[in-house]
């Protein structure tokens, strides 16, 4: 068989009311050189009965069943079997704009060197429809590109619109960051947008769902924190090894995101962890000080780093 020029993969884990919805979008695109491969993670509702329904109809979705071991690693069984020239990772409450694989087959057409693409998203969440994104950091470019005045990265966050070469993903031994639960996807976006310019198509449109007991939001918690760090220390790590010209950058953003865990302990009233962030980090807590973020973020970051309680509880 030839190869597909897209490959689809689908994690699913318990989302029952949203699965149909997700593979359909797929099915139904006026682009039609795509294949579905869809990963029920062990799911304890009826997902499953759905996708073998699903599955009886359409030759192109194939249904993987496998014991539950946590978003990663469903995405990265499913990049194992994928057989397309690229590859997206549709989340099962996501779903994409009938128009999404043609126009980035069109644009992969034109341009020449397009391992990274990326569409516009937006949210969706009961029934309304918002942008997702920032327009003013949708553009072409390597990771430096999309930095915020404030030292944030704004990248395409949402996995809904990320498209990526497979075989570039091989190349570099690029899969999905398993054993955390939270921003795995952020540590794939930065290692690809670190090797190749990610480029923007406007008219390839996903939607991400936001919905209520999700990973992504549930309610803040310090460990968070924990794992966001982990992520860091691998990208760097991915950095040092593949583009040490870029590791500089992806030093600045982890200082800034730091800052920002340490002000959301404040802001969430865990002022125990926020003192004993601010000492387990001071180092990065300095160096954004130093990094030339926005002024009143430089000036706050000086009040942690005097890890007095009755100061925090004045920024609370």
């Amino acid at each position: 068989m030839p190869m597909p020029k897209f490959s689809v993969v689908i994690p699913a884990y318990n989302v029952a009311p949203y699965i149909e919805k997700a593979v359909r979008s797929v099915m139904e695109q006026t682009f039609n050189d795509v294949e579905i491969i869809v990963i029920n993670d062990g799911s304890t509702d009826n997902t499953l009965d759905i996708l073998k329904k699903i599955e009886s109809n359409e030759k192109k979705c194939m249904i993987f069943t496998i014991k539950n071991g946590g978003l990663p690693h469903a995405r990265n069984y499913g990049l194992d079997k994928a057989n397309g020239e690229y590859v997206i990772f549709l989340d099962g409450d996501d779903f994409l704009d009938s128009n999404f694989f043609a126009a980035m087959s069109e644009y992969i057409n034109c341009h020449e060197t397009t391992d990274v693409l990326f569409g516009d998203a937006k949210t969706w969440q009961d029934g309304v429809i918002r942008d997702g994104f920032d327009r003013k950091f949708q553009k072409d470019g390597y990771i430096e590109s999309y930095m915020h005045k404030s030292n944030e990265l704004r990248t395409p966050i949402w996995t809904c619109v990320f498209v990526v070469k497979k075989a570039f993903l091989e190349k570099y031994n690029l899969t999905f960051y398993e054993g955390i639960h939270f921003w795995e996807d952020f540590a794939m976006y930065m290692c690809c947008l670190m090797l190749s310019p990610g480029h923007f198509v406007d008219e390839a449109i996903g939607y991400y769902r936001i919905r209520t007991g999700s990973i992504t939001h549930s309610s803040y918690h310090p460990s968070k924190n924990d794992h966001v760090a982990r992520i860091f220390s691998y990208v760097e790590d991915f950095a040092k090894q593949n583009c040490p010209e870029r590791l500089s950058i992806i030093q600045i953003v982890r200082h800034y995101n730091i800052y920002k865990f340490v002000v959301n302990c404040i802001k969430c009233g865990y002022i125990d962890e926020a003192l004993n962030y601010a000492e387990q980090w001071q180092d990065d807590l300095r160096a954004f000080t130093q990094d030339g973020g926005l002024i009143r973020d430089r000036l706050r970051c000086r009040l942690l780093l005097t890890r007095k309680r009755w100061v925090y509880k004045l920024l609370a």
